[in-house]
């Protein structure tokens, strides 16, 4: 620190002229400090609106729906209305193993998506061993077969179908990587003869990024 004109009460009076010994006036003056850049806090960025967009989009979906009550910057998560489908019943014959293609799911692939969230309430024959399985795959891909391994176009799936009816949730994040893409509902009954597979109350929903 640098000190300018400021003389310090009680100094002698005398000059270096008059007397080298004397006491020289302490300069207490501060210099100007440089100036300082402003901060830059987490509100500054939110206010700007793309970053709260980009954050949520990053994060999985329970993380993504609480993380809007942090504060109004956040709120930028929708929840649409449902979409019903139609209930059904299916069987097969007791050589067949294949999955049924049931309903596209449209939704998907529109802009802002961040998750698709299915439930349904479901059961299959309600004996014997259980099979039926409820997938979403993408791109005209295969679903899996009776005890199978999901490939690589399985976006998610839930399998066996309980005997009594019970609700299942399904849940994926569309894939974003510039490229156009379909998705399916699939259903699996199962081969060996005798089995079934029931849903009903069956709703879509998307969690959409503003």
């Amino acid at each position: 620190l640098h000190y300018k004109n400021t003389t310090v009460m009680g100094a002698p009076s005398a000059t270096s002229a008059d007397d080298p010994c004397a006491e020289r006036p302490i300069d207490l003056t501060l210099e100007d400090e440089p100036a300082k850049s402003p901060q830059v806090t987490l509100s500054d960025v939110l206010e700007q609106g793309w970053f709260a967009s980009m954050l949520v989009r990053m994060l999985p979906l329970p993380d993504a729906l609480c993380v809007r009550c942090v504060c109004r910057n956040f709120d930028v998560v929708r929840i649409t209305h449902p979409t019903m489908l139609s209930e059904a019943v299916f069987y097969n014959e007791h050589d067949s193993y294949s999955p049924f293609p049931w309903h596209p799911l449209p939704m998907a692939a529109d802009e802002g998506v961040h998750t698709v969230v299915i439930f349904a309430d479901w059961r299959d024959q309600g004996w014997g061993n259980q099979k039926g399985m409820l997938s979403v795959v993408r791109d005209g891909g295969p679903a899996p077969d009776d005890y199978k391994p999901w490939g690589l176009h399985v976006m998610c799936g839930a399998e066996p179908a309980p005997h009594q009816f019970q609700t299942t949730m399904l849940s994926f994040r569309p894939l974003v990587d510039g490229s156009q893409h379909t998705y399916r509902l699939h259903a699996r009954v199962g081969g060996g003869g005798g089995h079934s597979l029931h849903v009903r109350n069956m709703s879509v929903r998307a969690v959409v990024v503003k």
